[in-house]
C-alpha cells in the first residue's frame, strides 16, 4: 500500500538527515512532505544529505519540500534536491518552496530546472523562488 511521510518542525541538519534516512530506508514510501519553513539552523549540508537519500527512493511519486525563509539554505541545497529527485524513477509531482531563501541565486535555480527536466514521469512541478534576493529576473 501507499506510505506517506509528513514532517513539520524547526529542524537542524542532523534531524533533517535523520528523516532523509527514513525516506531511503522505506522502500514503499510514495509521498514525502517536509515543511522546514523558517528553520534558521538548517544549512546546505543538511539538505544535501536529504537529496542523496531521496535519490534512493524507488516508489516515491510525490515530493513536497518547503524550505521557505531558511536563510542558510543556498544553491548547493537547491541543486542537491534536484539531483536527488531526478533519480526517483516514479516521481510524478514536485512542489518545492524556496521563498525568501536569500542565498539561492540564478545558478541554483537553473541547475534545479535542468535536473527536473530530466525526470521521466514528472507531470506536475511547482517551484517557488519568490523573494530570493540573488535571483535576477524572478
Amino acid at each position: 500500500g501507499d506510505s506517506e511521510l509528513a514532517v513539520w518542525g524547526n529542524l537542524e541538519d542532523s534531524e533533517l538527515q535523520a528523516w532523509g534516512k527514513v525516506c531511503s530506508d522505506k522502500a514503499e514510501l510514495t509521498a514525502v512532505t517536509l515543511n522546514c519553513r523558517c528553520c534558521k539552523k538548517l544549512t546546505d549540508a543538511g539538505v544535501q544529505g536529504l537529496g542523496q537519500d531521496l535519490a534512493k527512493t524507488s516508489s516515491l511519486t510525490d515530493a513536497r519540500l518547503n524550505f521557505s525563509h531558511c536563510e542558510k539554505v543556498g544553491d548547493a541545497a537547491v541543486k542537491a534536491v534536484g539531483q536527488g529527485l531526478v533519480q526517483a524513477p516514479k516521481l510524478a509531482l514536485v512542489d518545492l518552496d524556496f521563498f525568501s531563501c536569500e542565498k539561492v541565486s540564478d545558478a541554483g535555480a537553473k541547475g534545479l530546472g535542468e535536473d527536473l527536466a530530466q525526470a521521466p514521469n514528472l507531470a506536475n512541478v511547482r517551484v517557488g523562488l519568490m523573494s530570493c534576493a540573488k535571483i535576477t529576473n524572478a
